[in-house]
């Protein structure tokens, strides 16, 4: 048995795929096809974990990008669980003028608008219910909206694109758009897009990290999956 050709060969396998999704015009398609292929790859690194925690892990742990640890404040607030906690000046001074964008010129608002977790602990330290807060935050990482929106959303139910309608050809990096609530008409709701574009980049970037990760350790891909 030799590791390294084994591992040579779980990832060319991967890479052949993402090759061939990325030439497929269904976006679709294609977000299903990467979301399919990073559960593959987190199962082989997070073996002992669960479906929702290693999907998000792999994100954050190997996408080599600081975007999956961002919270979406837009989408936080929103949140029942946030009414206590704004009760606080600190915290609700902090969060308004972080979506001062939602009332700006109307122009498309990408991803780095938003803090990363790290950042809002640092920011906002001295808040007595920081641990309170740092919940929440982590109900909307972009790595948590990902699985639950997109993983979850197209893979299980078939729904995310479809419903909303957006294009997912426009640029290469995570931005929030515009849309009607079906449920709410009078009023304008917005969406965290991730493009196919980025998504195909993360998959690439996981797969060239798992590479890495399994030929650092010495480990068999395939024993890992219990594959043989």
């Amino acid at each position: 048995m030799n590791v390294k050709n084994d591992i040579e060969q779980y990832s060319k396998w991967f890479n052949d795929r993402i090759n061939f999704v990325s030439k497929i015009d269904d976006k679709d398609i294609v977000i299903l096809v990467c979301c399919s292929l990073i559960d593959a790859l987190a199962r082989c690194v997070y073996c002992d974990k669960g479906n929702r925690e290693r999907f998000i892990d792999i994100l954050e742990q190997f996408g080599d990008t600081d975007i999956w640890t961002r919270v979406s404040i837009y989408h936080m607030v929103q949140d029942r669980s946030y009414e206590s906690i704004k009760q606080n000046k600190i915290v609700a001074d902090y969060c308004a003028k972080k979506l001062n964008w939602v009332v700006g010129d109307g122009k498309i608002n990408y991803y780095d608008i938003d803090p990363t977790i790290c950042t809002i602990k640092n920011e906002i330290s001295n808040f007595e219910s920081i641990n309170e807060l740092g919940e929440i935050c982590q109900k909307y990482k972009y790595s948590t909206i990902f699985y639950k929106e997109y993983r979850c959303g197209l893979v299980h139910e078939a729904r995310i694109t479809s419903e909303f309608k957006f294009d997912y050809c426009n640029g290469d990096m995570p931005y929030y758009a515009n849309y009607m609530d079906i449920d709410d008409r009078n009023h304008d709701k917005k969406h965290l897009v991730f493009p196919a574009k980025f998504i195909i980049t993360a998959t690439q970037t996981i797969t060239n990290n798992v590479k890495e990760w399994l030929a650092n350790q010495n480990i068999n891909p395939y024993e890992r999956c219990g594959l043989i």
